[in-house]
């Protein structure tokens, strides 16, 4: 009982409050999960967004291997998150663990405010 596989279909319920959305323009089938604690949601955006710097459209990875795929599951997760109000949580940022998002007055999604994963889940 120390590893569980899943079936790679949207919205699989690995754990209570815990559900895996798999994403397939960076890798092949790539895992986001979506946590919910109380009225709050995170989401580990894995290498979709893996920094706060990654929130611009059209901002991805150079060595995705569908980038046009990366861009729609990438637009898909900012709308959400954006209306919303999910905590983004970045893999690879150094100074924003985690952060929401929002539009601008353009109609762009733009860095809201900047979290540490502990205040959200306190």
């Amino acid at each position: 009982n120390v590893l569980r596989f899943i079936e790679e279909k949207e919205g699989v319920e690995f754990h209570d409050n815990i559900t895996i959305h798999f994403t397939y323009g960076h890798t092949e089938a790539m895992m986001m999960v979506k946590i919910k604690f109380k009225d709050k949601i995170l989401i580990f955006c894995a290498d979709t967004m893996p920094s706060q710097w990654h929130i611009g459209m059209p901002y991805v990875m150079a060595y995705d291997i569908r980038p046009m795929e990366t861009l729609k599951e990438k637009e898909k997760l900012l709308s959400d998150a954006a209306a919303e109000g999910w905590y983004l949580y970045f893999e690879h940022d150094p100074t924003a663990e985690c952060a929401t998002v929002k539009k601008d007055e353009k109609g762009r999604i733009v860095l809201n405010t900047i979290h540490d994963i502990k205040s959200i889940f306190s």
